[in-house]
């Protein structure tokens, strides 16, 4: 129910490169999104994950949220 911490790390699963970091409000930028999407963050307090659908509607920024992180089961 809070937003992500600062600094954490965004990646979307199965793709390499860099990870997104979050910033102010819980916020993070994320481009290469497909039809089904699965986030997984890591925060200072352990790795949650998202998954949503998108759909690409105009050349516009897209703000889709909030998502619910929900925190990896060891």
């Amino acid at each position: 129910g809070k937003p992500l911490a600062l600094g954490s790390e965004v990646r979307i699963a199965g793709q390499a490169g860099e990870p997104a970091l979050v910033g102010y409000d819980g916020i993070a930028y994320l481009d290469a999104l497909e039809a089904h999407n699965v986030l997984e963050v890591q925060t200072p307090g352990g790795t949650c994950r998202v998954e949503f659908d998108y759909r690409k509607q105009g050349d516009g920024l897209p703000q889709i949220g909030p998502l619910a992180c929900r925190k990896e089961q060891p």
